[in-house]
């Protein structure tokens, strides 16, 4: 155990030290991360270099057990037509891709995880607000206003707090203590309010009161973003519109008329379809119907990967956000798409 641990710190030290500090470490803090950075870096990069390795080896592995060769490419038995291609180039490709995916997914959860906590603790902040306006009014002092509303129902929101009081009963003042919150969550509205609130303290005032106006403004603006979301649901109706149904429908459509041309063209219709004059379908097809199906399938996984980024910026105003909806939004074109290609030659009565 000792071994994994040193190693995966030394490993952490492949990436460079200032992009560590500024990029990856604030990231890990605000995901509520508490665990070495270092080794849990160096862990995840190990990870990834494990998948690489599996993904480098497995077209060696399956050139042994499902394929044979031919001039030096890689013929599997279990496709639907023969994919040639070198063995160390599917390697490569493979290697990079069981690299690339892992890190990608390792980021995004770090990624919800931070906007998550951000969400939760922007939900109950004004409330906590009231409450410490409220505490504050009955003759509590500050920071025995501060601690008594840190209740449970507020979540991370009250573990923060807590964690920064328990700061202040040491050698940090109660104000810088507070601070270390925007190194904890990122959110705006909290950083804002805690230089607002920290301020207030300095300069003296009503401070309950100001508290308490405070919370007013930040529910109104929850509001807004709730009436503003609300509003743009005409527009996510319609990407998913376009995606779930139009696009698929287009493609298996299209599809089908390759089919269609391909079968009269095979038919000993040659001298009938040469006498119609139409190049449409008496030249030779360029684009298969499989070539296109396959084409149909790259289509779909790029739209579905923009229409969930554009959900995500309207929806939540960030588009990280919507890569959640991408693999719903990807598996039911794809059924839709399928279904079309089956049910299109029916209604067309089997000219394919």
């Amino acid at each position: 155990m000792n071994f994994y641990v040193n190693l995966s710190k030394k490993l952490s030290g492949i990436i460079p030290r200032k992009f560590r500090n500024e990029k990856i470490y604030p990231k890990l803090r605000f995901a509520g991360i508490d665990t070495d950075y270092d080794f849990y870096v160096g862990s995840r990069i190990i990870f990834i270099i494990i998948l690489f390795i599996v993904g480098f080896i497995l077209p060696i592995t399956l050139f042994n057990t499902l394929g044979f060769a031919v001039d030096g490419y890689t013929v599997f038995h279990f496709a639907e037509f023969l994919i040639m291609i070198p063995w160390y180039f599917s390697s490569i490709v493979l290697g990079v891709l069981f690299f690339l995916i892992p890190s990608a997914c390792y980021y995004m959860w770090i990624l919800y995880i931070i906007q998550m906590r951000t969400k939760m603790v922007e939900d109950v902040l004004p409330d906590f607000l009231f409450l410490v306006s409220n505490n504050i009014s009955a003759g509590m002092t500050t920071i025995s206003a501060v601690g008594n509303s840190a209740r449970k129902e507020f979540g991370i929101l009250s573990e923060e707090i807590k964690l920064a009081l328990s700061k202040s009963l040491g050698s940090e003042s109660f104000t810088d203590s507070l601070k270390e919150l925007n190194h904890r969550i990122d959110s705006e509205m909290l950083r804002e309010t805690i230089s607002f609130f920290t301020e207030s303290m300095k300069s003296g005032g009503k401070l309950a009161k100001l508290l308490e106006n405070t919370a007013s403004d930040l529910r109104q603006r929850q509001e807004l973003k709730q009436e503003l979301k609300s509003s743009t649901k005409m527009y996510v109706m319609f990407v998913l519109f376009i995606i779930l149904i139009a696009t698929p429908l287009l493609l298996s459509i299209a599809v089908q008329f390759l089919h269609t041309i391909q079968g009269m063209q095979s038919n000993n219709l040659q001298q009938a379809v040469s006498d119609t004059q139409l190049p449409v379908l008496g030249g030779k097809l360029l684009i298969t119907p499989d070539f296109m199906q396959y084409l149909s399938y790259i289509i779909l996984f790029i739209n579905s990967i923009l229409a969930s980024l554009f959900m995500g910026i309207l929806l939540d105003t960030k588009a990280t956000q919507g890569v959640k909806y991408f693999p719903l939004i990807y598996i039911v074109s794809m059924i839709l798409f399928s279904i079309g290609i089956i049910v299109l030659p029916m209604f067309l009565g089997g000219l394919s």
